[in-house]
């Protein structure tokens, strides 16, 4: 009766054996409650008050601040960022994402990178990257995944687990939730390595330069793992004036009188509306009623520095006749080559304060600051990239609804194995038990969340990047089938 819903696929024969190999001796359930740590509203209110004024002797000195800049000091000042000094997710943080809903989602993304890995790593190792783990639940999933796929798998012996992140006080708390009492290692780079609880090598990097420094070994297959990551990428912002039909930068700025900051638009060309004027990114909008867009160029630098890494692997390995890695997206965003999408007005600039909406603008560094990351952008950019490598090509597929991604990978059936699996749990062990139950509604509200149309099933999109030789035909992978 638990399965007369609209969202609950059929499993597809292509992913039976894979779910077979992994769940069906699998009857771990994760328990939903998390551990939190939080600021008093003394040391919270400090923190706001000194960063805001830091923030205010930056414009008084330098002028009024961009988006892009307020949005770095906002969430990674070495002090009073918001990512720096609390751990900001789960239900006692800001924010939930959508492996703390449900440990279906980590098994389903790792049940994606089984996939890739059997089919174009050519028998290389497995290297998976995980950009901005927040507490480390998706890379534990993950991690728990691979080790019962290890029974069947022994090549996955040598899988490294990769997680990068620039707040040392999450890769506290990733490692104490990766790897129990494992005690870690620095490097002369600083970079920390340990075992998961698991037996997988696990190492830590503050940046992807870091990780581009690091000593790489050989015949490894990266995978690249990127969920909502993109979204808290520093932005700028753009607004059409409608009588001078031309395009002015929104800037931020203090109101003196009224001790609190404020919009403005620049009087002048900034930089960054120079460089996007003469690279012809506002003509995109010329024939469309949108007049406020958004910008994030560090996404694309971001991305830009994943390639490379791929491709350099690639040539260190001497593959260059194989696929050479990929790279796998799921934020919430938009994509403008869709139709449905296009006459959207672009301003998604917005924070969050322990799960509710508010002003972006009050109490710097206590909220979590983001917009909505454009796919379509993103799918441009990567495509039209300048070859920099030999024969590289770049394949994309997707922005697709994650419902229809999780659909495709079977939330369904997982779902109903882990309520078999309760539900016969507590009759052979605990048959007074009444509470189990509850974990059934659970279980089904978790994975009803990540599907919904009015959750995150629509708002949230997954892509999917490849990096390989131009001359190899990539189909459409696993997850990805649905007309995109």
């Amino acid at each position: 009766m638990f399965f007369k819903t609209n969202w609950l696929p059929r499993l597809t024969s292509r992913n039976c054996l894979l779910y077979k190999s992994l769940f069906i001796k699998n009857s771990f359930i994760r328990s939903s409650s998390s551990s939190s740590s939080s600021q008093s509203n003394h040391n919270e209110s400090n923190n706001e008050s000194l960063l805001l004024k830091e923030i205010v002797k930056q414009i008084q000195f330098t002028g009024p601040l961009t988006v892009n800049d307020y949005m770095r000091l906002a969430l990674t000042h070495p002090k009073y960022g918001f990512y720096m000094r609390q751990d900001v997710f789960g239900e006692k943080g800001h924010f939930i994402t959508s492996p703390e809903i449900s440990q279906i989602f980590g098994e389903l993304i790792a049940i994606w990178i089984m996939y890739q890995w059997q089919q174009y790593s050519n028998g290389r190792q497995l290297d998976i990257i995980e950009l901005g783990p927040g507490r480390g639940t998706l890379s534990a999933d993950i991690a728990r995944s691979m080790a019962q796929f290890n029974q069947t798998r022994q090549s996955l012996n040598d899988f490294h687990l990769h997680l990068i992140e620039i707040s040392p006080f999450l890769q506290s708390i990733q490692h104490r939730n990766l790897c129990d009492n494992e005690k870690y290692i620095i490097d002369n780079n600083n970079r920390k390595s340990s075992k998961t609880k698991y037996g997988q090598s696990i190492h830590w990097y503050q940046s992807i330069d870091q990780l581009n420094q690091s000593k790489r070994q050989s015949n490894r297959f990266p995978i690249f793992i990127a969920n909502e990551f993109f979204d808290a990428f520093p932005i700028h912002k753009f607004i059409k004036n409608s009588k001078q039909q031309k395009w002015n930068e929104l800037l931020i700025d203090y109101d003196e009188q009224n001790r609190r900051l404020r919009w403005i638009q620049a009087r002048n060309e900034t930089p960054m509306l120079k460089l996007l004027s003469l690279n012809g990114h506002f003509d995109r909008y010329s024939s469309s009623n949108i007049e406020h867009i958004e910008y994030s160029p560090t996404i694309f630098v971001t991305i830009d520095k994943i390639i490379d890494y791929i491709e350099q692997q690639s040539i260190e390995n001497d593959n260059n006749d194989d696929i050479s890695g990929c790279i796998l997206i799921c934020d919430y965003g938009f994509d403008d080559d869709n139709k449905d999408n296009h006459q959207k007005d672009r301003d998604t600039f917005r924070a969050y304060y322990q799960h509710k909406q508010c002003d972006p603008l009050l109490n710097p560094g206590m909220a979590d600051l983001t917009a909505d990351v454009d796919f379509a952008s993103i799918r441009h950019h990567v495509l039209n990239r300048p070859k920099r490598m030999l024969n590289k090509m770049i394949h994309c597929f997707g922005a697709i609804e994650q419902r229809q991604f999780l659909s495709q990978m079977g939330i369904g059936f997982r779902l109903k194995q882990l309520l078999q699996q309760q539900q016969s749990f507590n009759n052979n062990q605990h048959p007074d038990n009444k509470n189990y139950s509850n974990i059934q509604k659970e279980l089904i509200s978790s994975a009803r969340i990540l599907m919904d149309e009015m959750e995150m099933g629509i708002r949230f999109k997954f892509m999917a990047i490849f990096i390989g030789n131009e001359k190899i035909k990539i189909e459409k992978p696993v997850g990805f089938l649905a007309n995109e």
